[in-house]
C-alpha cells in the first residue's frame, strides 16, 4: 500500500531538484540543500542524482510514469501482521520457514522481522541451519 503522505514528500522533493537545475546548481549542492530542508526524510543519493539528470536533459516531469507488474515492496501492514501472527503460532520458526510462508524472499522476511522488532514485539530469530539454535545478536541488534 502506497503511503501518500510519503508520495508528497517524494514530489515536493523532486520539485525542488527541478528548481536547483534551473538555477544552475550542481549535483552535489542540490542534495546537501535537500539534506538542510528535509534531514532523514531527504531521497537518496542515488534517487537525488538520478531525478538531477532527468531535470538536466529537459525532462520536466516530476510524476514517475505508470508501470505495470509487481508492486515495488512487500513489506506491508498485512504481510507484518501475517508474520506476527506466524510467529506468535510457532516462535521456532527460521526464516526460510517465515519466508515459504509469506510466499517472499528471505531478505523481505529478515526486513519485516525487523520492522516487528521496532514495534516492542519479542522475537526470537532462529539460524536456518539443522541445528536450529538460535542466531547471535550484536549488542545493536539487542537495543
Amino acid at each position: 500500500m502506497v503511503d501518500e503522505e510519503d508520495v508528497c514528500v517524494k514530489i515536493r522533493q523532486r520539485c525542488m531538484i527541478e528548481f536547483c537545475v534551473k538555477f544552475g546548481k550542481s549535483g552535489n549542492e542540490t542534495l546537501e540543500m535537500l539534506w538542510q530542508a528535509y534531514g532523514g526524510e531527504t531521497l537518496s543519493r542515488a534517487a537525488v542524482f538520478q531525478w538531477w539528470r532527468h531535470f538536466k536533459d529537459r525532462n520536466m516531469r516530476v510524476i514517475d510514469k505508470a508501470r505495470s507488474g509487481r508492486p515495488s515492496t512487500v513489506v506491508t501492514d498485512v504481510s507484518i501482521a501475517k508474520a506476527v501472527e506466524l510467529l506468535q503460532n510457532d516462535q521456532r520458526l527460521t526464516l526460510r520457514e517465515l519466508s515459504a510462508s509469506l510466499n517472499i524472499s528471505c531478505e523481505r522476511t529478515q526486513h519485516i522481522v525487523t520492522e516487528i522488532r521496532q514495534c516492542g514485539v519479542c522475537v526470537w530469530v532462529w539460524g536456518g541451519g539443522d541445528a536450529r539454535a538460535p542466531r547471535n545478536l550484536t549488542e545493536e541488534q539487542m537495543q
